[in-house]
């Protein structure tokens, strides 16, 4: 969460975002949004943007996803969904 953050910090040109943080089932769901600049998923995908790449690798390794929906210009949307209980 602290890394998405820091991107709407460095990244979006907004004076803030929403983020919120609730527990559906056996899941913990954190939603970080803002309405800036977007950015295009699959080129910072295919770049291994660090940032990205480290919050996606952490939680994959905890069992969980990552969801991002963005487009240059049309803000950003990232979920990341990860179970309460780690086998």
């Amino acid at each position: 969460m602290r890394e998405l953050i820091a991107n709407v910090v460095q990244h979006a040109k907004v004076p803030s975002a929403v983020v919120e943080i609730r527990r559906e089932g056996e899941e913990l769901v954190v939603i970080v949004e803002d309405h800036g600049v977007g950015f295009d998923a699959q080129a910072a995908q295919m770049q291994g943007t660090r940032g990205l790449a480290a919050v996606q690798a952490c939680i994959e390794f905890l069992g969980g996803r990552v969801e991002i929906q963005t487009a240059p210009g049309s803000g950003s949307t990232v979920v990341l969904t990860v179970p309460t209980r780690v086998a």
